[in-house]
């Protein structure tokens, strides 16, 4: 792997001056010293042992008897993981920590997420169905409610959904009623979603803007400071970056609040009759595919 690898990688992981290779439970012992704990990581998803399989995840469990450190410390074994990224916080927060799914928390969540059905046609019913994630995660899905959810949030993505939001929206495909059965059902489906990292999720809502479009100034002034060569591109609300392509470049530092859809949009059709090329698709397709992926 060393001989493969790139020298910035060799100068970074091998020879940097600070570089004390530790076990996870060495590196815990040594925040505990700091006063700080550990609190998880940056990909909840990992941190679970049901995602490994049953047969890692039912004697793991019964070993580690609810400590967190020495269970992530079995996962890295496991999974012979050569990079994490980890999280701590200060140690009079320890008493804080839960490490197990709540439900009126996730209730709480506003979710994302891109589900496509790897089948001809989603079936609103018990037949097993598989999902697909972006990332190439598998779920299969048979029950009605939960393919639902699942379109529901393909619909809305990159945007969230509230829990009441996803259960009117399923609802309305479905025609369940109202009522503990219905929530019980939606929220498994959000653990789901959490468990496996099926989505994305947050404590506040990430929507269209009502008014005019809108990005960061960070995230509109970005490009001006990549190195030369790079792919121009930008970032969103979810920490992904977002490929610029010539019509992003055209318009990215105009979407700052102080202009309408149809005012960028004008801008953009302006910008096809002095050459600006869109390929095959037409100026509003693509303003609607740059603003969805900066969540605009």
């Amino acid at each position: 792997m060393i001989a493969h690898a790139d020298a910035n990688y060799i100068a970074h992981d091998y020879l940097a001056r600070c570089n004390t290779p530790c076990y996870f439970v060495d590196f815990a012992g040594h925040a505990d010293a700091q006063r700080m704990t550990y609190l998880a990581e940056a990909e909840p998803a990992t941190m679970f042992a049901v995602n490994y399989g049953d047969d890692i995840a039912r004697p793991l469990v019964e070993e580690c008897g609810g400590n967190q450190v020495l269970l992530e410390q079995y996962l890295d074994f496991i999974a012979d993981r050569s990079f994490r990224a980890s999280l701590l916080v200060h140690g009079e927060r320890r008493a804080d920590i839960r490490y197990h799914v709540d439900e009126a928390r996730l209730r709480a969540l506003h979710v994302a997420a891109s589900l496509t059905c790897a089948d001809a046609g989603v079936q609103l019913d018990q037949s097993p169905q598989s999902f697909r994630t972006p990332a190439g995660a598998v779920i299969v899905v048979d029950h009605p409610v939960w393919k639902a959810a699942a379109l529901a949030l393909t619909q809305a993505a990159p945007f969230t959904m509230s829990f009441d939001q996803l259960r009117d929206a399923v609802r309305k495909r479905t025609g369940e009623a109202a009522g503990e059965a219905l929530d019980t059902t939606l929220t498994a489906f959000i653990e789901a979603i959490v468990v496996r990292g099926l989505g994305r999720y947050r404590l506040g809502p990430v929507a269209r803007s009502r008014a005019n479009p809108w990005v960061s100034e960070a995230a509109r002034n970005y490009p001006a400071h990549l190195s030369e060569g790079q792919v121009p591109h930008t970032f969103n609300v979810w920490h992904e970056p977002v490929v610029l392509n010539a019509a992003g470049q055209l318009l990215l530092s105009y979407i700052d609040g102080k202009r309408s859809r149809a005012e960028l949009l004008v801008m953009l059709e302006q910008g096809v009759k002095q050459g600006l090329s869109l390929g095959a698709d037409n100026a509003d397709a693509v303003l609607d595919r740059l603003l969805r992926g900066l969540c605009a």
